[in-house]
């Protein structure tokens, strides 16, 4: 192809293709913005090259802009690359930066005549480099565009045009490294199609965003999406936004794995994740949050062990890991979360005895371990220790009830129990019937242990203080007694699942019904049989709570776990 072919300065388009040419393609010729050199396969001639480390550009022509700036420049005869040369001209502009932490930038570049940009790092090698488009930018087609994460660390871009007689506009904008971060979660989550996304990548205040709360400074202190209909996975950029208080994307459809870069939000105290679909295993790297108070990641698909990092959260408050497919054993390390109050680890494959460790936390008052693989250890023994437990639910393992009711008759603060699915005999709650009564428990679950002995129901009727109990799972026949009309605070009872136990008809005992809000078990017929339900079957029922607690993506779990979960679990704050 003759080389006079690249001097004609207005020619705009070029077709060659479907001939026998050979050797390159003039340099000249790249400023035709239509052709179909591509189909040639031919280089184009003189094409540019780069030492392994460029000569710096002089003091002039090079700028240092920090984390946040941007910077603009037009194309000068004067601030030339020493490195880069066709036909012995220069044709390169540089400019240098700088980051003092990761961030996201962007690097482009406009011209009446082809341009190309190169980024280099402080070695000079090439990171990125972008001909005509843009890297998906929507630029004309001879701009060019670089949009690229990078570490903390000195970068030199070079912009060309290929001629020195030509001009073109330059611009460098390293984005705040939050935008970044809203960018990719917007992005990665399907924003376009979010319940609510007003003004998301506007111009707009952060503090007009939806969900996003600012502090006084201006900046970003709580992200809330919660039940926003996010899809996809949470991107890694989101290890940017180390300046929030608060991540709260719950109650959506969020998959794939946690990334590992949320242990670069430093100052995060809140992270829920919980009812999403997230899978693989809990990132050691959450164990780096030094600031966090509560994780709430339940109701998920995530597996694996838990990493012991997770005890080194020393201003830990709540730890929710609930209903996943978490395996091994409870990690030792959390004897070290001095402040932790609520443990909740319940319907995991969790195995092994639990660490004993735990029964020397002071402020621990709700203990969630139901439904689990796990064996009695010293820690059963050290219960009665714990003066300001309130809440216990060690059921569905491989622990007997007994042992707990041995251990619990000096905590003065206890109105939680669970033992179900504990191996417990009627004779078992006979022998400290008396000292529960005396407990003022609010909330009794100890469904799933063959119990039947109408002893033991009328004995829990005058549990005065109950406003929550499962009966579920036994061997109980006939009435519910009448006397438990009397318990004027309940509010959840259920008690099907049994050898024929059903609510008495009458009018009393049904207008008490009525008033207790969440009912599970069949009524009596007149002639003692069972009649209609008091109350929606269980598939019914747990359908209501899961919609009631927003978990429409937890794993499937046994009918005993599903109705436990239902309403044995505080809910993590919104």
């Amino acid at each position: 192809i003759p080389a006079a072919l690249g001097r004609l300065r207005n020619l705009r388009a070029v077709y060659l293709s479907h001939n026998m040419l050979t050797g390159c393609v003039p340099a000249g010729l790249r400023a035709a913005a239509q052709n179909d050199f591509a189909e040639l396969g031919l280089p184009f001639c003189g094409a540019p090259t780069a030492t392994p480390t460029p000569e710096p550009a002089p003091d002039e022509c090079t700028q240092h802009i920090a984390l946040g700036a941007s910077a603009d420049g037009a194309w000068t005869p004067g601030c030339l690359s020493r490195s880069r040369t066709i036909y012995g001209a220069h044709y390169a502009q540089y400019y240098a930066f700088t980051l003092d932490r990761r961030a996201a930038i962007e690097l482009t570049l406009t011209s009446r005549t082809d341009t190309y940009l190169y980024l280099l790092d402080e070695g000079g090698r090439i990171i990125e480099e972008d001909d005509d488009g843009g890297s998906g930018f929507n630029l004309q087609a001879r701009d060019s565009g670089i949009r690229i994460t990078l570490d903390a660390g000195r970068y030199t871009a070079e912009a060309t045009t290929y001629t020195a007689e030509a001009s073109g506009d330059f611009t460098l904008a390293i984005t705040r490294p939050e935008l970044a971060a809203l960018r990719a979660l917007y992005h990665a989550t399907d924003g376009a199609n979010w319940t609510n996304n007003d003004n998301w990548l506007t111009d707009a205040p952060y503090s007009e965003w939806y969900g996003i709360h600012t502090a006084e400074d201006g900046g970003i202190h709580t992200i809330n999406l919660v039940g926003n209909n996010l899809t996809g996975e949470i991107p890694p950029e989101i290890g940017y936004l180390s300046d929030i208080k608060n991540l709260l994307l719950s109650r959506n459809a969020l998959s794939g794995e946690i990334p590992a870069e949320i242990g670069d939000m430093s100052a995060l105290e809140v992270l829920l994740l919980s009812n999403n679909e997230l899978s693989g295993s809990i990132p050691g790297s959450l164990g780096s949050l030094e600031n966090l108070q509560e994780l709430h990641i339940s109701r998920n698909n995530l597996s694996g062990s838990i990493p012991p990092a997770l005890g080194d959260l020393s201003r830990l408050r709540r730890l929710h890991l609930t209903v996943n497919d978490m395996s091994g054993g409870i990690p030792a390390s959390f004897g070290s979360l001095y402040e932790l109050r609520q443990l909740s680890i319940a319907a995991n494959d969790l195995s092994g005895g639990i660490p004993p460790e735990l029964a020397n936390l002071p402020y621990l008052t709700h203990i969630y371990l139901w439904g689990n693989n796990l064996s009695w250890s010293e820690f059963v023994s050290g219960i009665d220790g714990m003066a300001q437990l309130q809440f216990l639910d060690i059921g569905g393992n491989r622990i007997d009830g007994v042992n707990i009711l041995d251990e619990i008759g000096d905590l003065p603060y206890l109105t939680g129990l669970g033992l179900h699915d504990s191996d417990l005999t009627d004779a078992d709650l006979a022998a400290y019937m008396s000292a529960l009564q005396s407990r003022n428990l609010e909330f009794l679950n100890i469904g799933g242990n063959g119990l039947a002995d109408p002893q033991t129901l009328a004995q829990i009727a005058r549990m005065d203080t109950i406003q929550r109990l499962a009966i579920n799972g036994n061997d109980f026949g006939g009435e519910l007694p009448r006397a438990m009309t009397h318990l004027a605070l309940m509010r959840l009872l259920y008690f099907h699942d049994n050898a024929g136990l059903c609510a008495p008809s009458d009018g009393a005992f049904q207008d008490w019904l009525l008033n207790v809000r969440d009912v599970q078990g069949d009524t009596c017929s007149a002639g003692g049989a069972h009649a209609q339900d008091a109350a929606p079957k269980l598939g019914d029922t747990s359908d209501r709570f899961a919609l009631r607690q927003h978990a429409p993506h937890a794993p499937d779990r046994t009918a005993s776990e599903q109705t436990w979960h239902a309403w044995g679990m505080p809910e993590p704050p919104h």
